[in-house]
């Protein structure tokens, strides 16, 4: 994702459920404790691309408090420090540009250096709660591209280079300790559509070099805008690139609006989720399949409702996201990918002003999705068991983990309207109906904690408001 995109042809996966209306009867969900399903949700299962990365004042040094508080609140497992403004010339960018002698009309790799002293200063301080980082290496500087916007194939050399130095840059001279770094973003639809062989061999010869400065990293991409196995070029790259990879990376996006402003409804939206979550990992996972059969993590490092908020006469932003509905749609991809095995997910974006969990103002305000964000972390890690809400897996959507000290049930009402759950919970040998459950809430008011229910109200039907997320836990001792 670029922040200052102007296309992005959406993929939106099969409308499987009509529009969702008022449910009079309770719904039922059961969940198994005594059953786990073999799947786990790890730390990188709710993780976050960090846009504001590369800015010394707000990410590193001296920073912004307000921004290093609400981030290290949502506790992301994994960032992935990405931002399309990585490649500019530092001089010409004072925010995001780490290059320096990028700003020219045609420009000769070998001269264009990474501007250590900024890399330095965005680094040191930034994201001290200690999340796995990604960093993803932004294709290249214009000025080192044809008319077409492919790499010049003068500056192949150069470029691998360049990738090598800024692993040393960041391991062997910051000492960050970066264990994942991925090479390009989104080529497919970016000048290499058809093309995407050309883009393996570059690739492996990056990858090459980058782990003969550290052998302990991962390398690997290639953040493929679009997981279609009816086009080649997810072929067409595994094909050459396989044996390099350590990991792969693709992007899913629910929505686009056309060029007439209409927007997608919301329940269209919600079902795009299980795409995003589930079948976009299937698609890639058997594509590269034909190529290696080494265990390979698939993540997930682009999400969000709108993949393309900017164009003419398009809604301008995507409210959504803003909202209630885009903790809901985080909440139901992130259930699919733990569900599905994808190694981790990570949301476009941490902090920005059209798509971020957090507002890009001055004080980085906080939106309904970094609250999600911030429960989903501190209660929903571990092993996941099995959950049941029947004929209405079109309502509510459960995923149940033991998680730190507790059992924690996470239901997410993907209605317009409240509706009625009732819970049965089995394989905890002292729950009773006095049990108490701590309730955490996230929906139209935000995030709120209302009176514990007890075990009993919760079998006899509790309610769930319109698009909502609700965390229910218990402790380990009811076991």
């Amino acid at each position: 994702m670029r922040y200052s995109r102007a296309s992005y042809a959406a993929f939106i996966g099969v409308l499987l459920f009509a529009p969702l209306s008022v449910h009079a009867a309770t719904i039922a969900v059961t969940v198994d404790f005594a059953s786990p399903t073999g799947a786990t949700a790890t730390p990188f299962a709710y993780g976050l691309n960090a846009f504001q990365a590369f800015d010394q004042k707000i990410a590193g040094s001296p920073g912004s408090a307000d921004y290093k508080a609400n981030v290290d609140a949502m506790d992301a497992g994994i960032l992935r420090i990405a931002n399309a403004g990585e490649m500019d010339d530092s001089s010409a960018d004072p925010y995001y540009g780490w290059l320096k002698n990028a700003d020219v009309h045609m420009c000769d790799l070998s001269n264009v250096q990474w501007d250590t002293a900024k890399i330095a200063k965005a680094v040191q301080g930034s994201y001290s709660y200690g999340p796995v980082r990604m960093v993803d290496i932004e294709n290249w500087p214009a000025c080192a591209a044809n008319a077409s916007g492919r790499l010049r194939t003068s500056q192949y050399a150069a470029y691998v280079a360049l990738c090598a130095d800024l692993v040393k840059i960041l391991n062997v001279d910051d000492k960050l300790g970066v264990k994942y770094f991925e090479v390009f973003n989104e080529l497919d639809t970016s000048g290499y559509d058809g093309q995407m062989a050309t883009v393996a061999k570059i690739y492996n010869q990056a990858a090459v070099a980058m782990k003969a400065v550290d052998p302990t990293i991962m390398v690997g991409g290639p953040a493929f805008t679009v997981e279609d196995a009816s086009s080649p070029n997810m072929d067409d790259f595994f094909k050459v690139a396989a044996a390099h990879l350590d990991f792969v990376t693709y992007h899913s996006y629910a929505d686009c609006d056309d060029a007439k402003g209409e927007t997608t409804p919301t329940f269209e939206v919600y079902n795009a989720a299980s795409y995003a979550g589930a079948t976009a990992y299937q698609t890639v996972k058997t594509e590269f399949a034909k190529y290696s059969a080494k265990p390979t993590p698939f993540f997930l490092d682009e999400f969000n409702i709108n993949g393309c908020v900017y164009g003419n006469n398009q809604v301008f932003p995507d409210p959504r996201m803003y909202h209630a509905p885009g903790a809901v749609f985080d909440a139901l991809t992130m259930i699919n990918a733990i569900d599905a095995g994808v190694a981790g997910t990570m949301a476009w974006n941490e902090a920005d002003q059209n798509y971020g969990k957090l507002n890009a103002n001055r004080a980085f305000t906080r939106r309904p999705s970094s609250y999600l964000y911030q429960l989903l972390n501190a209660l929903m890690r571990g092993p996941v068991y099995e959950t049941n809400p029947g004929p209405q897996a079109h309502t509510v959507v459960p995923l149940a983990v033991k998680s730190g000290e507790a059992f924690v049930i996470e239901l997410v009402n993907r209605s317009s309207s409240a509706n009625s759950v009732a819970l049965t919970v089995s394989g905890l040998s002292n729950l009773n109906s006095a049990t108490q459950f701590t309730v955490n809430q996230i929906s139209s008011a935000g995030w709120t904690t209302p009176a514990n229910a007890t075990y009993g109200a919760l079998s006899a039907g509790y309610t769930l408001p319109s698009d909502s997320v609700t965390f229910l836990s218990v402790p380990l001792s009811t076991q």
